[in-house]
């Protein structure tokens, strides 16, 4: 929440066109980020974010916003055809997953900015900006219930033909346990100033920063290198706007979980 609409809103007001896909409402816990206000419970994100920043929108610029599931659409790939740049700040390896397939797949640069806390609570974050043909976030080990990912993504499918109301939610103080708003804001900020500084030509390579909250603040640049058993990367390169669909999701799923070791 915090992530998202933090982006959205630095990006709107820079002057950029922002497409925003999310199928989740506005609820109470919602409140703390940017844009959403009391008003907006019950909304559509999407719906609700548009209220709020349409007025901020520059002349021949655009806000747009779909209630999509970037796992579950089949018009995913059609959507993000569009992008100059894909971001995900999602709370869900199977969302995560699909981003970054669908970036190799269109050959757009995909930044992802994941915020955490571990069991000694200390709080950081990830914040990756892979390139076309530079590997993706599988590469660079980006997702953390790696092994869980084909159940993520079958609870995914699930949901996508029940009634969102009939759907028992988590209690949303664990499932955001990695929200402060301070380090949302210093990550958030990081992402887009690794894009500003792709466009202006500081660099052309793929990027990842580790900020951390421990006894010191710090913040670490890992390794960004592709590998080259990659499955995203070895399967979707440049496969355009059809790569993806439910099997292709979930054969890619067992991949990454190891469960399936060849590739090809």
């Amino acid at each position: 929440v915090r992530t998202g609409s933090s982006l959205a809103n630095s990006l709107i007001r820079m002057g950029a066109s922002v497409l925003t896909l999310d199928t989740d409402i506005v609820e109470l816990n919602s409140l703390d980020g940017d844009v959403f206000l009391p008003s907006h419970e019950g909304m559509l994100k999407t719906e609700a974010l548009q209220k709020s920043l349409q007025a901020l929108v520059r002349p021949g610029a655009t806000l747009q916003g779909r209630a999509v599931d970037v796992v579950t659409s089949s018009i995913t790939g059609n959507l993000l055809s569009w992008s100059d740049v894909i971001i995900s700040a999602v709370d869900s390896d199977a969302s995560r997953m699909a981003v970054a397939a669908w970036s190799t797949a269109l050959l757009k640069p995909h930044l992802d900015v994941g915020i955490a806390i571990d069991h000694n609570h200390e709080i950081g974050a990830d914040i990756r900006l892979m390139l076309p043909n530079q590997g993706c976030l599988a590469c660079v080990g980006g997702f953390s219930q790696q092994s869980r990912l084909p159940e993520l993504v079958a609870e995914r499918f699930a949901l996508a033909k029940t009634n969102f109301d009939q759907v028992e939610k988590p209690d949303f103080r664990l499932q955001r346990s990695g929200s402060l708003r301070s380090m949302n804001q210093i990550a958030t900020h990081l992402g887009i100033r690794l894009i500003e500084q792709l466009y202006t030509g500081k660099f052309a390579t793929s990027r990842y920063l580790r900020l951390e909250d421990k006894t010191q603040f710090s913040i670490r640049e890992l390794n960004a290198q592709k590998n080259s058993t990659c499955p995203i990367c070895h399967s979707f390169l440049g496969q355009g706007r059809q790569a993806l669909d439910e099997d292709e999701i979930r054969l890619l799923a067992l991949r990454l979980s190891g469960r399936i070791r060849k590739i090809g």
